[in-house]
Order: structure tokens, then sequence, then C-alpha cells
């Protein structure tokens, strides 16, 4: 199985330097097409903790609860490499549904997944999409840190609860992939 054995975000740009430049060249984009949403190292969940254990490079942060009532964070947008490609996994979804397929054929990926698509070179990439889809996001991320989150130190289950008073459906656990398009209502 391929492992990444970075621990700082430098080291995770040279731990493969073969695709330190595609993962640059997507660095890039995204800051022009998102500059809200600020890079970071994600280290993963640490063993025996919900979450997924993986390292990657993160774009912006939130915070979930799952059903055990922890918290995890985990990155709007995350980018981490494979052993023969790089994916992007992408944490919001629109008016319930994904937001990625949107963009299906356009992006020039090797393939894709539910919200999330892998490349091989950052060449590939067909950047005028890909800049739109990742344009896309900041109106969701800046929802979360306005309405939800209190800069992420806000439980998300109580604060959709506050936010939505009697529309909140009780015991429903809130899913880690957000649908921030059904919480504009509550915005204003």
């Amino acid at each position: 199985m391929f492992q990444v054995t970075a621990t700082t975000l430098a080291e995770y740009l040279d731990f493969d330097r073969a695709r330190r430049s595609d993962l640059v060249g997507l660095h890039a984009l995204l800051r022009k097409a998102a500059p809200d949403l600020r890079r970071h190292f994600h280290k993963g969940t640490p063993a025996g903790e919900p979450g997924m254990r993986m390292k990657m490079i993160g774009y912006g942060k939130f915070r979930y609860t799952v059903k055990s009532r922890k918290t995890v964070e985990w990155p709007v947008i995350g980018v981490a490499l494979q052993m023969s490609y790089i994916s992007v996994y992408v944490a919001v979804t629109k008016a319930g549904a994904p937001i990625v397929p949107n963009y299906a054929g356009q992006l020039g990926e090797l393939r894709m997944g539910r919200n999330n698509f892998s490349f091989e070179r950052f060449a590939d990439l067909k950047t005028t999409s890909l800049s739109s889809l990742f344009a896309e996001l900041p109106t969701y991320s800046n929802l979360i840190r306005k309405i939800l989150f209190d800069a992420c130190r806000v439980d998300l289950n109580r604060a959709a609860s506050e936010t939505l008073g009697s529309r909140a459906v009780t015991g429903q656990r809130v899913s880690p992939i957000w649908d921030f398009a059904r919480w504009q209502a509550c915005a204003s």
C-alpha cells in the first residue's frame, strides 16, 4: 500500500519530487480560483480515532461530528498523492448533490468518484473548467465560517439546530459531505 510518510507541508511537497511541480501547479490554480481556502498540511487522524488516516494537503478546514459525538477536522479540498496519480477530494455538495460530477469529462481527469477526481499530471488538466469548479467552493466555505462554525469551534449539530430553529431535524447525524445550499435560506 502506498503511504506518504511526510509530517509537514514542506515534506509532503518534496515526498515525490517528480510530482512536486504538479502539486505546485494545482496550488497556483487553487489560490487564484479560491483564495479564501488556506493551504495546510492535514496529518490524518490518529489510529483509533474516527476519520481518515490519510495525509494530504488541505485547503480550508471544517469540523464535523461523528456518531460517537467526537469531532473530526477535515479539509474543504484535499489533495493526496497516490502511487501513480494525484487525487482531489471536495467536501462540498450543492443542492444535495456532489459538485465534482457536474464537471465530468471537462477537467481532464484520469478518473472521477462521487465528489473527487484524480489526475496523473497537472498538464493533463483543463484549467478553465478546474478553475470554475474551485471558484464555486469559497461561497460554501464562507458559510462554514460565518453560519455554522464560529471559526470551527462550534459543534455542527448544535449550530445547525440553533441556525435552523424549528426546521432542524432532531436525531439526524449531519454528513461530513456538506450541502451548504440548503443552509443559504437561513443565512439571511
